[in-house]
């Protein structure tokens, strides 16, 4: 083949390969998610631009360097490479859900991976066979190919509206500066379960000293699951309505109706740092990322364009390799700068500058709220509170180092203000928008050995985020109240301690039980990224929880796990199978829930349910190439009902099981048992060390109790 025509082909290889790595894909990933960058579009084309300018121009270097069989095999690479990226950035999606720090699962298999190299071969052969017979007509295809890019992303940049970005260069000083008379100082820490601080406390009985005037919360109702439907009932204690548009309710409850713009109107400086996503009050005198306040514009416009490269590499590569990019969370490009940029990180060394630059300047009142993610997963800490790249463990300890590790932050916080002399000038409050409720991460409120005592210790946990507050004057060792709270009541309670704004809706936290209004509301549903562009949450549904909230007869009898005959549980990721799951369960999916380890649990209360039953079980195996099947037990109040052998690795199986009578009598709870006799074992793993075997069994997507005629 002529040089020439091979040299032409690696070229429009080479272009179209880095416009999609490049260009493409972080541009369509980038108008995707618009509020999960902090920098804008422009911003990060004139890194991305040049960037790919340079991968180009060394791309095609070779071409230009070799001759013969290697100038020939150079360019079929470039060929096979760039349409391989297209293909899998354009057609190839996988949806791993949202990505929240939770850990993903991307093992998927030696079965896939195994269609997946034929079949990547079969196309390599095709496409040599038709790169040695019509060369010029795959020159002209992928030029063609890389004009549709370069003119689709172009499309793209310009219906995005145009900035040069939110990074604010306004003085940085307010935030640290302090009024020698009256201040209030909130710090919101991300997923931070009330549970776990009283763990921490137990602990270590120095906190109840270095939490000085402080009054603990433990019954403290959160408003729903997520940050996204929490904030603006925080900031206003409205209670959502069910019919109110989510931008209203943003509009209404954040923007114009937060109790920051209240203490504005009496003569406060407010300082807001934490994530734009969830709104700016409009009257606050500073509104600012975290990134923003420790780091550079440079830097942090770094930092987000190799997330979005990180991103956009794993869209294009096959799965085998989906796993190295991610690299358990830490992601590849991300990982190299991690250590002083990962928002766990940065939070933990916000607190650090107030420790140190902490001072009384100001003139007026002033108001600082931080929301910060020191506490969110991933759990990053090690036992020093050092940043560790590898090891991210889903489990209780993990989360209670991070917890510890921020709260020391935090009482060093405390220390400055006694040292500059405005402690006591200062109301202070730890809050948190939710707990975790993420699989073993229940609360422990409910079990006297430190364990969830039944399936809703998930729901419990997610709704029962940290309250301490400290009152203007307040000294002496932390308190413990009995008072039954939400995160509604801030609002109120803000204005009560500083006497500066009234109206909110909500009672104090420190109010006589008399005055305080009986009905708590938590609205439960599962959070989709999806939801973000939409008016409305699907799913959503309001539950009045009426009692101590770790209690299940606080709790209506749909958020309980009832055994109902007849009716099927749904254990998809849009179901609310949380209530009934107790352990041994991994990671939610489209149609079910993995087992994770050699046993999982489920769980029901049987009421005046007598007779025997019939279990209609709906599950999918995890099986491949070399591990064909999947031998599950299956028990009820431990009574063997059977085994069952699944194989079907394409599409889920069903299988009945008699419950005998006795065994439905035999207990309060109907305890219904899988056990993997031989669980798929696979492992999560950097370029460190392992952190974490799992041992996947099945996929639960349904099962149902019927009654035997």
């Amino acid at each position: 083949m002529d040089s020439g025509l091979l040299r032409w082909i690696g070229v429009v290889s080479i272009g179209l390969l880095f416009l999609v790595l490049l260009i493409q894909n972080p541009v369509t990933i980038y108008v995707g998610n618009p509020n999960e960058v902090v920098i804008s579009l422009v911003a990060a084309l004139l890194v991305l631009i040049p960037l790919s300018a340079c991968f180009i121009l060394i791309g095609l270097a070779p071409l230009f360097l070799l001759c013969g069989t290697g100038l020939h095999a150079y360019s079929f690479a470039a060929l096979a490479s760039s349409l391989g990226v297209w293909i899998y950035s354009n057609f190839v999606r996988l949806d791993v859900g949202v990505l929240d720090g939770q850990r993903l699962n991307l093992d998927f298999g030696w079965t896939t991976y195994l269609l997946e190299g034929v079949t990547l071969l079969l196309g390599v052969l095709v496409l040599y066979w038709a790169f040695r017979r019509w060369p010029k007509v795959l020159r002209d295809f992928v030029f063609l190919l890389g004009a549709v890019v370069l003119l689709s992303s172009l499309a793209s940049v310009v219906t995005t509206p145009f900035s040069f970005g939110t990074l604010d260069s306004s003085d940085r000083a307010p935030i640290y500066r302090f009024s020698p008379d009256k201040n209030l100082l909130i710090v919101l820490m991300d997923t931070f379960q009330s549970d776990v601080f009283a763990e921490l406390v137990k602990a270590d009985a120095a906190l109840e000293t270095r939490f000085d005037g402080f009054t603990f919360f433990p019954d403290n109702l959160g408003s729903a699951p997520t940050t996204y439907l929490t904030m603006p009932s925080l900031h206003s204690g409205a209670d959502y309505d069910s019919g109110t548009m989510l931008k209203d309710f943003y509009e209404q409850n954040v923007e114009r109706g937060s109790f920051l713009n209240a203490l504005s109107d009496a003569g406060h400086e407010v300082v807001l740092v934490g994530p734009r996503t969830f709104g700016c009050p409009e009257k606050t005198d500073l509104c600012l990322e975290v990134e923003e306040v420790l780091k550079s514009r440079a830097s942090v416009t770094l930092h987000e364009v190799a997330g979005l490269v990180d991103l956009s590499l794993f869209r294009a590569v096959p799965f085998v390799f989906k796993s190295f990019v991610y690299r358990n969370g830490a992601w590849w490009l991300r990982s190299i700068q991690e250590r002083s940029n990962h928002f766990v990180v940065l939070s933990n060394r916000l607190l650090g500058e107030f420790s140190e630059r902490a001072s009384v300047k100001s003139s007026r009142p002033t108001t600082k709220f931080l929301h910060l993610m020191n506490t969110h997963p991933p759990f990053v800490m090690d036992d020093d509170c050092g940043y560790r790249s590898y090891g991210r463990i889903d489990s209780r300890a993990a989360m209670s180092v991070q917890a510890r590790c921020a709260v020391d932050e935090f009482t060093d916080t405390l220390e400055q203000l006694k040292r500059i002399g405005v402690y006591d000038q200062t109301a202070i409050m730890l809050i948190a928008d939710t707990g975790s409720g993420a699989r073993n991460l229940g609360s422990t409120y409910m079990g006297s050995d430190g364990r969830p005592s039944y399936a809703g210790a998930g729901l419990v946990g997610g709704a029962n985020p940290i309250l301490l507050v400290k009152p203007l004057g307040a000294r002496g060792k932390l308190k413990t109240s009995d008072a039954r709270v939400q995160v509604r009541d801030i609002a109120a309670t803000v204005c009560e301690m500083l006497g500066d704004c009234e109206g909110f809706p909500g009672t104090s936290v420190f109010a006589d039980s008399a005055e305080r209004r009986a009905r708590r509301v938590y609205s439960y549903f599962v959070w989709k990224n999806t939801y973000l562009g939409l008016d409305y949450i699907p799913g959503l549904v309001q539950y009045p929880v009426e009692g101590p909230l770790w209690e299940l007869a606080s709790w209506p009898e749909a958020a309980r796990p009832l055994l109902r005959l007849g009716q099927p549980f749904d254990f998809a990721k849009t179901s609310q199978s949380a209530v009934y799951r107790e352990q041994g369960w991994g990671g939610m999916v489209d149609h079910g829930t993995w087992t994770d380890g050699p046993e999982a649990v489920v769980s029901f209360e049987r009421r005046e349910i007598r007779g025997a039953l019939d279990l209609w079980i709906r599950a999918q195996a995890r099986v491949g190439a070399i591990h064909p099947q999947q031998q599950v037990e299956v028990y009820a109040n431990d009574h063997l009902l059977g085994e069952w052998t699944l194989t079907n690795w394409q599409a889920p199986e069903e299988r009945t099981f008699r419950i005998p009578s006795g065994v439905v009598a035999s207990a309060d709870r109907l305890v219904i048992k899988f056990r993997m006799l031989s669980p798929f074992k696979t492992v999560d793993e950097d370029e460190h060390r392992i952190s974490r075997q799992r041992e996947l069994g099945l996929r639960l997507d349904q099962l149902r109790f019927d009654p035997v005629s």
